[in-house]
């Protein structure tokens, strides 16, 4: 049964799953990239990993939710166009 309901943060997904600050930090040091339309490269990548950790699939029945995933999901993405953004930023310069 899942304790994740949707008043869950980021904070207490990865205090539940301590790997999922691990793909964080991954993602960060990937050197992500996003393409003009928007599209995430290796977007399918960080979803199958993601999904092994949090989500319907998760490994942990505390973190088999939807609100899990969805929290997760967009955390992680906005992690992502984040540091996209930054990169851009670097090579601008």
């Amino acid at each position: 049964m899942s304790i994740v309901t949707h008043e869950a943060n980021w904070e207490q997904l990865c205090e539940a799953e301590p790997c999922l600050r691990q793909l964080e930090l991954a993602i960060l040091r990937s050197h992500p990239d996003l393409t003009a339309d928007g599209y995430w490269p290796g977007y399918e990548k960080w979803k199958r990993i993601a999904a092994q950790f949090v989500g319907w699939f998760a490994r942990r029945p505390a973190l088999r939710s939807e609100a899990a995933w969805n929290v997760a999901h967009d955390h992680l993405l906005s992690v992502y166009q984040s540091a996209a953004c930054n990169a851009a930023q670097e090579v601008a310069r």
